[in-house]
């Protein structure tokens, strides 16, 4: 099953498989030419938003935009040295209701999709409309797994929320540091808001990664966390202070919290995950 917003998909046909495809095998033949990556840059610059199809470590196929250079970067942190899982037993499990928040274009989703299996559920909540778009489309190829895709901003209260979008790529847009000059106005809600609208029964897990806005979150979560007890992964390097406010409150909620540095292949100082079960 596939579902997107509460309505069910169409089977994915042989055409929507096949979207990117005509701008990589044209690329293929650049590489013969002296100025290959001039032609290469120039055509990202041209064209940013093409989609483009990337091959995963196990063989799979999602959707990138052709001027976002921090994909192959994801993909190593998401699906390589899976960081969000990297405490044993925290991870998603079988039949485990899982939620995204700041899911991008939908990488982690090839994690845990295999993890949850078909009596799971992964809830991808991404505000960026043009990241959403290819969201959609990537878990599109995820059969057999109930798939929830919510285009907003999860906040501490509902509302209307200026997503500024980065300058330098196609992630790390937030809510709470206002870089770049194309920002967007986006729908805002909470956490325990969408818990109840979509009529859960649990939460079990709960992946952050959302550009310093992850207390404003966890404060629009509060019942979920007190009532489902999720596991929780979040992304806490934003600010200095960032990790201590998150591990404060999930603590404050009965929380065990584990806060770690994690020296990425391309960084040169560690990047700090806040990690968190219930004692």
């Amino acid at each position: 099953m596939f579902y997107i917003e509460g309505g069910h998909s169409p089977s994915l046909t042989s055409d929507q498989s096949a979207e990117g495809a005509s701008l990589p095998s044209i690329l293929g033949l650049i590489p013969r030419f002296p100025l290959s990556r001039p032609i290469i840059e120039a055509l990202r610059t041209a064209i940013p938003y093409f989609p483009l199809r990337h091959t995963l470590p196990d063989g799979r196929r999602m959707l990138k935009y052709f001027g976002d250079h921090n994909v192959p970067r994801i993909v190593e942190e998401v699906l390589v040295a899976g960081v969000y899982d990297s405490i044993p037993g925290l991870g998603p499990r079988d039949g485990d209701i899982v939620f995204d928040i700041g899911a991008h274009i939908g990488t982690y989703a090839f994690r845990a999709a295999k993890a949850i299996g078909g009596n799971g559920r992964y809830i991808a909540v991404e505000a960026d409309p043009r990241n959403f778009s290819l969201l959609r489309r990537n878990v599109r190829s995820l059969q057999g797994i109930r798939i929830d895709c919510l285009n907003l901003a999860l906040w501490s209260s509902p509302g209307t929320v200026t997503l500024h979008r980065h300058p330098w790529g196609f992630g790390g847009h937030s809510v709470v540091f206002e870089h770049g000059s194309d920002p967007v106005e986006v729908r805002a809600d909470t956490l325990d808001n969408i818990v109840r609208q979509l009529d859960l029964s649990a939460v079990s897990f709960v992946k952050m990664d959302v550009e310093g806005a992850a207390v404003e979150i966890l404060k629009g979560g509060e019942e979920t966390l007190s009532k489902f007890k999720p596991r929780i992964s979040c992304a806490a390097y934003h600010t200095p202070d960032e990790s201590q406010l998150v591990a404060d409150l999930l603590r404050h909620h009965g929380y065990s919290v584990e806060v770690k540095g994690v020296l990425h292949s391309y960084t040169t100082e560690p990047e700090t995950y806040v990690y968190a079960m219930a004692e």
